[in-house]
């Protein structure tokens, strides 16, 4: 929690906030207004033109080179994983499985 409070990137939720409790750890990050990709997938496969998912997973590639390069690795990146905000941008979530030190 510590290491990715400390990301700031467009495409990667951002954390405000960790602390312990109850024998388990939390994070207050971002709300962000939008739909999983996998919700996109399911109900409007049209939206996902092939220019869309050119520029998405461009943009997907540049975050995860950002926290590769900051030593953190995802681990559980998928359609669920991945918001669409209302501009249509990606937002990277759940870092719950990563793992710091990944080099």
């Amino acid at each position: 929690a510590r290491a990715l409070a400390a990301l700031q990137h467009p495409y990667i939720v951002g954390v405000h906030q960790y602390f312990r409790d109850n024998g388990t750890a939390y994070m207050a990050m971002d709300f962000v207004e939008g739909q999983t990709l996998l919700y996109i997938i399911e109900t409007d496969p049209d939206r996902l033109t092939p220019e869309f998912v050119k520029t998405l997973l461009l943009q997907l590639l540049h975050a995860v080179r950002y926290i590769h390069r900051n030593d953190i690795l995802h681990r559980d990146i998928s359609p669920d994983n991945i918001l669409i905000d209302e501009g249509g941008l990606p937002v990277l979530i759940d870092f719950g499985a990563a793992r710091e030190d990944a080099t």
